[in-house]
């Protein structure tokens, strides 16, 4: 009836803002971990600023107004400053609470920026990223900033990973692709501890962890995000023997174009000559 149609849209509707406020808890949470990089992050270009300027200063003082020189100079600056501004900006989208907002994105570019957030964090726990990204663009309809943060927190699981690892250094091999039934794929591979057996069937489980400090909310969540997304998540033993292998599957856009052009009525109508 008209009333349980209605009745279900409601529960539906409600249970993606209950979603979608658990996973703006989790991007919180996981901007609090980060603390540390994010800092960095947002000091290298302040720093460089600070160096540009105090140059400036100095050869004003000194009397050698030399007009490219000091361009150079504060032309320099004024591109950290940008890049801050970027830092900055990239931070508030990343942790303000929005409805969700579907859009065509590449997920490639998705991969790349959530890979930024770590870069300090990889360099220090002495951590190889191997990039193998798809030639093509691969155009998905989602949610971005829901996207970035599932794959942020395949990313934190993966480093956790490795510095519980044996090994001094460890690798993350990052591979996206186009599947055979019009998926993007994007499959992160690391060379940690990977899981013991028996874990691997309540990885998804609320409150299931086996980090000491975890909450153990991230997997349960990001499968709950990929899942609104149509998409698939999974998580297995790395191929190479160590460490764990995960993927990540959204529908591609043309994929999408299609099953809904399936699924249209035909069109009534039209031009009659006469």
């Amino acid at each position: 009836t008209l009333r349980d149609i209605t009745e279900r849209k409601r529960t539906e509707e409600a249970g993606r803002q209950h979603q979608a406020e658990l996973a703006h808890v989790l991007r919180v949470a996981t901007i609090e971990h980060m603390a540390s990089g994010l800092a960095h992050e947002l000091n290298q270009p302040l720093t460089a600023i600070a160096n540009e300027v105090e140059a400036c200063a100095t050869y004003v003082r000194e009397g050698k107004l030399e007009p490219p020189r000091l361009l150079a100079l504060l032309e320099h600056a004024g591109a950290e400053a940008l890049r801050a501004g970027e830092i900055v900006h990239h931070l508030r989208e990343f942790v303000q609470r929005s409805p969700a907002r579907i859009e065509t994105t590449d997920l490639s570019k998705v991969v790349h920026n959530a890979i930024q957030w770590f870069v300090r964090e990889m360099e220090q726990a002495q951590i190889t990223v191997r990039l193998e990204l798809a030639s093509q663009e691969l155009r998905v309809f989602a949610d971005r900033i829901q996207i970035e943060q599932v794959i942020v927190n395949i990313l934190q699981n993966a480093i956790d990973a490795i510095r519980e690892a044996t090994h001094d250094t460890g690798e993350i091999r990052i591979h996206t692709s186009r599947t055979d039934d019009g998926m993007g794929e994007v499959t992160i591979s690391d060379t940690g501890t990977g899981f013991r057996a028996g874990a691997a069937e309540r990885l998804y489980e609320p409150f299931f962890t086996t980090k000491p400090q975890g909450m153990g909310m991230g997997l349960a969540i990001s499968r709950s995000i990929v899942e609104l997304h149509q998409g698939r998540l999974s998580v297995a033993p790395s191929a190479a023997g160590a460490g764990t292998a995960v993927r990540l599957a959204l529908p591609l856009e043309e994929r999408v174009l299609r099953l809904t052009s399936a699924h249209s009525p035909p069109h009534k109508g039209g031009r009659h000559d006469g």
